[in-house]
């Protein structure tokens, strides 16, 4: 057992490279989107023994063979004060899932999601999909507002070199 108040220390970390980006939806690489991990949440993530369990979505269920329902967390903010609710969870897939997004092909199986309430999603998929918690992992969100306002809701894409994304993180979650 340890003696006395805990102390805070400084964790200095290194590594060979270099994320890609900031943004977590313009470059699907797997360093950079463990690096972001730290920074951005999604609706579920791993346990230390790779057990899925809830992040900004406290639970879950199948209503259909085509459709998964999320209850999100209530009382989370972003950082710039903004409540999270389901507007920022549809923002973000719509984000993710675009068209020119480098990540579009982590969510395969994704067809559509529709706010039931400001703390209720559903996520339809193309079919019977049992990997779609695995593949929400990687996802994370953002918030719509703040989007909007930094013109961000289409995914930028760093491989192809093509810039155009706030480096500014007041988007997290916390």
């Amino acid at each position: 057992a340890l003696n006395g108040a805990a102390e805070a220390k400084t964790l200095k970390w290194g590594a060979s490279r270099e994320i890609a980006s900031l943004d977590p939806y313009s470059y699907g690489e797997t360093f950079t989107l463990s690096v972001l991990n730290h920074v951005y949440e999604g609706l579920v993530r791993y346990t230390g023994d790779l057990k899925i369990e809830p992040a900004l979505a406290e639970s879950w269920e199948t209503v259909s063979p085509t459709v998964w329902r999320f209850k999100l967390r209530q009382g989370v903010k972003f950082h710039n004060g903004n409540p999270f609710t389901a507007d920022d969870v549809i923002a973000s897939l719509d984000r993710v899932t675009h068209d020119t997004s480098p990540l579009k092909g982590n969510l395969p199986a994704y067809k559509s999601a529709k706010k039931i309430d400001d703390y209720t999603v559903e996520i339809e998929v193309n079919g019977p999909y049992p990997l779609l918690l695995n593949d929400l992992t990687n996802i994370f969100i953002f918030d719509k507002e703040w989007m909007e306002a930094n013109n961000t809701s289409l995914p930028t894409d760093s491989g192809k070199g093509i810039k155009g994304y706030a480096t500014d993180n007041t988007n997290g979650t916390g």
